[in-house]
């Protein structure tokens, strides 16, 4: 039986972005993890990504972005990945996540505090 997390219950999700070069990533996660808009951020090997831009089928390597953080806080991280990312359409992804009671607990303590709607 799963051990549910301490109310409020956030919904947590795992993001993802790429970058042209990890010092980049680096310099964006660091970033991310300090103002507590990601709990975690994690920087990839090297990958080698296939897409059409502007009419033409194109073949990069980059590094992809995982990050860490809650559903609320989506809106702030993604403005401040577009003021940060080096791409003029960075690419951001997500979808929901769970975790361990332990794990999620120390999400909650990592991220920007809960809203709290009276």
């Amino acid at each position: 039986m799963c051990t549910p997390v301490s109310t409020p219950n956030p919904d947590f999700c795992i993001a993802l972005s790429t970058f042209p070069d990890s010092a980049s990533a680096h310099r964006v996660a660091q970033t991310l993890v300090q103002a507590k808009l990601a709990a975690c951020a994690q920087v990839s090997a090297p990958i080698t990504s296939f897409y059409t831009w502007q009419g033409q089928l194109q073949q990069d390597g980059e590094v992809q972005l995982i990050l860490k953080t809650r559903s609320d806080l989506l809106p702030k991280l993604e403005q401040q990945l577009r003021n940060l990312h080096p791409y003029t359409l960075p690419q951001l992804v997500w979808f929901d996540a769970k975790a361990s009671h332990d794990y999620q607990n120390w999400l909650i303590e990592n991220l920007q505090p809960l809203s709290v709607s009276m």
